[in-house]
């Protein structure tokens, strides 16, 4: 697998891990984020009674799989994609649910409950409205499906 010079340049100053050692490393992010988020799945039913369960496993999920993708392309580069001007606003509003579902469930107080609650609905609605942003056409087809619905009476 080549790496064109300047995505390597930045790697170099990211990490002196080998390719494989990346690679490794990327595996070993991605598939604990995939776990935490399969383990969220779990904390699904308990959502109306305990949603911080549920928000916690899902959003450390979350930035686990945000943070492997660094070691194949680097921190730098990964952002640059991320709040490229086509993704710019999915990715902010996707970055802040993420934030503030942490800090409502470790900090929420008497409003707890219901800020988890919230900020767990943004953080998945943005979750889609970015990934389909790497899709081509997928935001569109996705208006056009609720639009459907709308019109579906």
């Amino acid at each position: 697998m080549m790496i064109p010079g300047r995505k390597m340049k930045e790697l170099g100053e990211f990490t002196s891990m080998s390719l494989t050692q990346r690679m490794a490393a990327f595996a070993m992010f991605f598939g604990a984020g995939g776990f935490m988020t399969f383990m969220s799945l779990l904390f699904l039913p308990t959502i109306v009674l305990h949603p911080a369960k549920f928000a916690l496993s899902f959003t450390f999920g979350n930035l686990l799989c945000i943070a492997s993708t660094w070691f194949l392309v680097g921190p730098r580069a990964q952002l640059q994609s991320m709040f490229d001007p086509s993704r710019r606003t999915a990715a902010s509003v996707y970055v802040g649910s993420l934030l503030f579902t942490l800090i409502f469930a470790f900090f929420g107080g008497s409003m707890r409950y219901l800020l988890v609650l919230i900020s767990v609905i943004i953080e998945v609605l943005a979750l889609v409205w970015y990934t389909l942003s790497y899709v081509p056409y997928g935001r569109d087809i996705l208006k056009r499906c609720c639009g459907l619905l709308v019109t579906i009476e």
